[in-house]
């Protein structure tokens, strides 16, 4: 399926763009995909993301804002149809592949010369079954009663509004003795039109179908059909004009409007008939189809929210609530601070928020400020010029300038060395720096994620970190939540990565038993995503059966080393008590051999001299005597 943009005002007019990408920036700006040159645009005005077959437009903070029919938005869901207006350009989006070929639809506002035959909607006589019967048969009428049930069975299969009026208009151009046509959908009121459609007879010309708004609006006012001949208008041509309400019940979807230049061309009232039992057709078929597009819009609405690029897992309120914070935090150029315990996730959110902004194709660029000593970190930082210090044999680029364009991640930040707090803030308010053992400045345009499990307000008072860098870099401040406050996530992350460790280890762990499963969900998981992944890949690997089993969970977090203290102890202790039962029983029926019990146990001998020390039960089994084995 494709999609394209059709310049159809301002200077790009004509041109047509295919939406190919994953995104499309537009501006003044030469870097951006479409560049406008036209002042009332801003730099970075609006970008379009493309997400399957949805479209999102999304303005920039744009100085002008950015319209989509006529309307300001902040993020709209395209569809079919739309005008965007950046500055003093014009866009239509069109999906090529689907949507039909048709007229711009112009609104002429000058006023009409005219007489005037009516017909409200509940009196066409095709509405009517017994009016219908009493009427002489003629070509004319089963002309007319044959277009109207090829409307009806075509717009059974109308899966859009821009499919439906375009076969509408098809059928009504076939009928009646109009050049042009078009379809006005209403938005909220009737004083406004969300979309329009036309199309000319032939369908070759893409000259714009002039609309009258005033012929439609009262059309849509008094709920009825007219037949406006206006025999006045010179600049136009036009001479007959027919228009009637796409009606559901109580309902005003918009209007069907056709018009003639044809001075010897008049619509009749068989046409005012005709038309009129066909917006009351289509409209019920609109009403419809709206219902459905109100749903899909309000489907990708919430898809849009967590459907993010990201590579996370999750889909519990708080998770929902991170996705929110990295799409609204995406297309800024803030600088982004992260908190939360070890092992949330903290560097997948940072490369999330890559991934959506503006910088998504430049470089990525993380470091860890814990894993260095201050003068390694300050190298990796900023680099260093050759003869810096002993072994600096050459030149080296640090992370700064590997970044440049794009996103650097300063994890653990709050263990940084006060002196290097000093130059990440020059950085960030100067937006340059010098090599270790330079003095040539350096500019460098980076967007700073930094993250950290330490509570940096407490470290500002503490004096431990600077109060002006903390601030600097919590423009936007977004909070990783514990995997314990999630746990609702806990089931589809194990099942990832056992999917994932299976398939590594070439084993066939299909699932969790029931035990497992609860005392996963049960578990306060200290040390969160980092230790749960942990230990589902150690029990994949000593699991002796299709399903992991609470043992094999267990063993794999006391090899974490993790503290279980947050557990009900109750619970565990039996476990434990129980585990201890069963294999003293089976070492008491092998006599002692451990390969023996193990094949008791259907546990290799290996896993069953881990378990007997992990629950430190040598000291006991020594100095019991065992029967001998036969």
């Amino acid at each position: 399926m494709s999609f394209t943009l059709v310049a159809i005002e301002g200077p790009l007019k004509g041109t047509l763009l295919p939406l190919n990408g994953t995104e499309v920036s537009i501006g003044r700006e030469e870097s951006n995909t479409l560049s406008i040159d036209d002042l009332s645009a801003s730099r970075h005005h609006c970008k379009i993301s493309r997400d399957g077959d949805s479209f999102k437009l999304t303005d920039l903070s744009s100085r002008n804002g950015t319209l989509v029919n006529g309307k300001a938005v902040r993020e709209h869901l395209l569809k079919q149809g739309d005008q965007i207006q950046v500055g003093a350009s014009v866009f239509l989006f069109s999906q090529g592949a689907t949507a039909p070929a048709g007229n711009p639809v112009e609104l002429d506002d000058r006023s009409v010369i005219s007489t005037t035959t009516r017909l409200f909607s509940q009196e066409s006589v095709y509405l009517h079954a017994k009016q219908l019967e009493s009427m002489l048969p003629s070509p004319g009428t089963a002309r007319d009663l044959k277009t109207l049930l090829e409307i009806s069975t075509a717009v059974q299969d109308a899966q859009t509004v821009e499919g439906l009026a375009h076969r509408v208009l098809e059928l009504l151009l076939e009928a009646i003795p109009a050049e042009r046509a078009a379809v006005l959908v209403t938005g909220g009121s009737t004083d406004s039109f969300e979309s329009t459609f036309g199309l000319d007879r032939g369908g070759n010309s893409r000259q714009p179908v002039r609309v009258y708004p005033a012929v439609a609006r009262r059309v849509l006012t008094d709920r009825m059909a007219i037949v406006v001949d206006n025999s006045e208008d010179s600049a136009t041509n036009v001479r007959s004009v027919i228009a009637a309400p796409l009606v559901c019940g109580e309902e005003l979807h918009g209007v069907i409007y056709a018009d003639t230049s044809d001075p010897k061309t008049r619509f009749v009232e068989s046409h005012l008939q005709l038309v009129t039992a066909a917006g009351a057709i289509a409209g019920m078929a609109l009403a419809s189809v709206r219902r459905l597009d109100a749903l899909h819009a309000e489907n990708q609405r919430l898809q849009a929210e967590i459907n993010i690029r990201h590579d996370m897992i999750g889909e519990s309120e708080p998770m929902i609530e991170i996705y929110r914070q990295i799409d609204r935090a995406a297309p800024t150029a803030a600088s982004i601070l992260i908190q939360g315990e070890s092992g949330t996730g903290k560097e997948l959110v940072a490369r999330a928020i890559h991934r959506n902004s503006l910088r998504a194709l430049k470089p990525f660029v993380a470091i860890n400020c814990a894993a260095l000593t201050e003068t390694l970190l300050e190298s990796e930082l900023f680099g260093h010029e050759r003869g810096a210090f002993t072994g600096a044999l050459n030149m080296r680029k640090g992370r700064f300038e590997a970044a440049d364009g794009g996103t650097l991640f300063l994890d653990e930040i709050g263990e940084m060395a006060p002196v290097l707090q000093v130059k990440l803030l020059r950085v960030l308010q100067e937006h340059e720096f010098e090599r270790v053992g330079g003095t040539k400045p350096i500019r460098v345009d980076i967007r700073v994620i930094a993250a950290t499990n330490k509570d940096l307000n407490a470290e500002v008072k503490k004096g431990a970190f600077r109060q002006d860098l903390y601030y600097r870099l919590k423009v936007i401040s977004i909070h990783m939540p514990a995997l314990r406050q999630r746990r609702k996530d806990i089931p589809p992350l194990a099942t990832h990565f056992l999917r994932g460790y299976s398939e590594k280890a070439g084993r066939k762990v299909t699932g969790f038993s029931q035990d497992a499963r609860a005392w996963m969900l049960q578990y306060d998981w200290p040390g969160n995503v980092r230790e749960l992944q942990h230990a589902i890949e150690q029990a994949v690997i000593m699991s002796r059966s299709e399903l992991v089993r609470l043992s094999d969970l267990r063993e794999a977090v006391i090899d974490s080393g993790e503290v279980e203290s947050t557990t009900p102890t109750r619970y565990h202790d039996a476990i434990e008590q129980a585990r201890r039962q069963v294999i003293g029983q089976a070492l008491e029926q092998a006599g002692g051999v451990y390969t023996e019990a193990a094949k008791l146990l259907g546990l290799h001998p290996v896993h069953l001299h881990r378990l007997v020390r992990e629950l430190n039960m040598r000291p006991e089994l020594k100095i019991k005597e065992f029967p001998k084995v036969v």
